[in-house]
């Protein structure tokens, strides 16, 4: 037997997480209840930004922006942050389908988005905007129909990134947590 290891009757494994539990939990509960930090903020997140990771709303609003002329989109949203206002009326509870449409409406009609939505939101029907718009609204339709199917399909590419991202963060967080600790089994026979 090694100089230094013990002979035990506790099986392997058992040690192995006995170990780490001890390692990471100090660590983790001293950061947080000792510096009064949400696990969140003691992961490294700036106060204020604890839950700014992009939602729904958020990636399918930038997917949505993707490949528009930046002309384009000024002129519809009226904003150098096109994006943002997209996922702005997202929130407020225009559908994703319905976003398209309108978008579609105003770039037709020269219309600013935001009237259209004021309109929408008022509970006027798409199709007395469309009309009052003079737009087609069956192919405004199909078209947006399209495009959302493209969107939805990068988007769900784009969510499943950034979930995988979220997960690594985490897992990093926890390793740094138990940084420093050093577990051997040399010597432990289970038995």
């Amino acid at each position: 037997m090694a100089a230094g290891c013990v002979r035990t009757n506790i099986p392997r494994k058992a040690l192995l997480m006995t170990a780490v539990l001890l390692a990471v939990f100090p660590a983790l509960t001293s950061t947080t209840a000792a510096e009064g930090l949400s696990p969140k903020a003691a992961a490294g997140t700036a106060p204020g930004e604890e839950d700014r990771r992009p939602g729904p709303e958020d990636i399918f609003a930038r997917e949505f922006t993707v490949g528009r002329s930046t002309a384009e989109l000024y002129a519809v949203f009226g904003s150098t942050s096109p994006e943002r206002e997209a996922a702005g009326y997202l929130r407020r509870g225009i559908y994703r389908g319905e976003l398209l449409t309108l978008y579609d409406i105003a770039i037709r009609s020269g219309t600013a988005m935001k009237a259209l939505v004021q309109e929408r939101e008022k509970g006027v029907p798409l199709r007395v905007i469309a009309a009052d718009k003079k737009a087609d609204l069956m192919a405004i339709f199909r078209a947006s129909e399209a495009a959302q199917r493209e969107i939805e399909a990068r988007t769900a590419e784009a969510e499943k990134a950034a979930a995988r991202a979220a997960a690594d963060a985490s897992t990093s967080a926890v390793r740094g947590a138990g940084a420093g600790v050093s577990i051997s089994t040399g010597g432990v026979h289970a038995p």
